[in-house]
Formats: C-alpha cells, structure tokens, sequence
C-alpha cells in the first residue's frame, strides 16, 4: 500500500465485509485489507432478506460506472411487496465480491487468516493484526469487525 494511505483492516469477507471494503475503498486515500479465516468462497448459507432501505444503502455504497450491484442482485433475488429483495446468502456475497474485486488496487484480500493478537497502539493510533498461521503483520488506523 502507497505510504500515504490510510489503511483500514476489515475481518470478515462476508455482505457486511465486502459491502464495507467498497465503500471504504472509493475514498480517496484509503485502502482495505480484507481479511477472511475460510480459504474459499463456498456457495453455503440460507436466505438473505435485503430490505428497500438496504437496497438504498447499496446503491449508495456500490455508486460509479464499474457497479451494478443492485441490477445484479435484482436478477438473481426475489422482489417483496414492501420493494426489498429475498435472495440466497451466497448469491449476496458473490455479487459485493465482485465489487470488491473491481476495486482491487485499493482492496487487499487475504484468504484462510487465522488472527491470533489484535493490539490497539494508542500512541501512535495504529491497530496492529497478528496472525497464527502466517509471518503477516498488518497495521492499520481502523480495524471493523464485520465476522459475523
């Protein structure tokens, strides 16, 4: 990551992670390391319920030429009488991953990270992120929880 970026370290690569990771990444000076404990991206998980304010937030989030998220997602989900959408877990998931994936110069994804340390340095307002599985040590100046 360029110097002058503010890295931002999300746990958890699924809806809440990824949806995060590309609204994070359209900042200018801002890059994401998005870190996720499975090693793969399995097509698992039950019924997703996306309300209209939701649908709302993610054309919000998901904004520019390269997104088409929502159109996406209405191709593939099921309208509600109350305008949101009911759809499969994994079919969410795929469809931000494929933002995130659009955004790859500013997103990192780190597949099958067991974090074993999270230490929050308040003197120079950096968290750092240690893993048990890997040499990777990873600094940033926020760090979301969004693992479910």
């Amino acid at each position: 990551n360029d110097d002058n970026r503010r890295v931002v370290i999300v746990i958890g690569a699924g809806p809440a992670g990824l949806a995060a990771s590309i609204g994070l990444a359209q900042i200018p000076g801002y890059s994401v390391e998005l870190i996720e404990k499975r090693t793969t991206f399995e097509k698992r998980g039950a019924s997703f319920g996306l309300a209209k304010n939701g649908l709302k937030a993610l054309s919000e989030i998901c904004s520019g030429e390269s997104y088409e998220v929502v159109n996406q997602l209405k191709e593939g989900g099921v309208s509600t009488p109350n305008g949101g959408l009911l759809l499969p877990w994994w079919e969410m998931r795929d469809t931000l991953l494929e933002g995130v994936r659009k955004e790859q110069s500013n997103i990192t994804i780190r597949m099958g990270m067991d974090i074993c340390s999270i230490e929050d340095e308040k003197d120079d307002s950096q968290v750092t992120v240690r893993f048990s599985n890997s040499d990777v040590v990873l600094r940033g100046t926020m760090l979301i929880a969004a693992d479910g």
